[in-house]
């Protein structure tokens, strides 16, 4: 995941890819009319990472997860299939 620091916008890297693939050629094997509400390439290099993106704080998220909130949901999906 990568943040556009001057809005915010939160962007995956399957958003990104798709926004760097060519347009279609229309049938005419020409390149279409620019449409201005088009989604437009993104500037990589001004996309900066998001801060709870790092190892260590996934890390942490998978261990409190697995130590304390797997049991419960397990728990609670055994009930349902129970009643």
């Amino acid at each position: 995941m990568r943040v556009n620091p001057d809005d915010g916008q939160v962007y995956s890297r399957w958003e990104r890819e798709e926004r760097k693939k060519p347009k279609p050629l229309n049938e005419d094997g020409e390149e279409p009319e620019e449409d201005e509400n088009a989604p437009k390439p993104l500037d990589e290099m001004a996309l900066i990472h998001r801060s709870n993106d790092n190892e260590l704080k996934i890390q942490e998220e998978l261990q409190y997860y697995n130590s304390i909130e797997r049991s419960s949901i397990e728990d609670l999906m055994l009930n349902l299939y129970d009643s």
